[in-house]
């Protein structure tokens, strides 16, 4: 498996966060999947809730954090979103568990702490 290209960017607030991932959102659709790295409170989870919530079309739509459930779906129009966070998982043998391994087809999946079941993520991701 080859290392996946990456792009780290440092974003000065949640309105610059919820741009990005907005700008983001229309260009993926069913069947991408986006990793979100970076440490405790590096904000994977309010990028990954900004764009459920543009999806959403909603910037009050509950979003809530993943990680104590480890998963979220969301029915959204466009399509489901799956957003994981895979924190507490020790490693990739626990994605079957928990419906993610296969990911979902169809669904666009956000996944938070890809690093933790590196080779469970797909070689074309975002």
């Amino acid at each position: 498996m080859n290392e996946p290209s990456s792009f780290s960017v440092a974003l000065p607030n949640e309105i610059a966060t919820a741009h990005l991932m907005a700008d983001l959102a229309l260009l993926v659709g069913p069947g991408d999947t986006i990793t979100l790295s970076g440490d405790l409170g590096a904000g994977k989870t309010t990028a990954a809730r900004a764009m459920i919530r543009y999806l959403a079309g909603d910037e009050a739509y509950e979003v809530p954090s993943p990680t104590f459930t480890l998963t979220q779906t969301y029915d959204l129009p466009p399509y489901p979103v799956l957003h994981a966070d895979l924190y507490r998982i020790a490693d990739a043998t626990e994605l079957e568990e928990i419906g993610l391994s296969p990911l979902p087809e169809g669904t666009l999946a956000l996944i938070e702490w890809p690093e933790r079941a590196p080779e469970a993520m797909p070689d074309n991701r975002i």
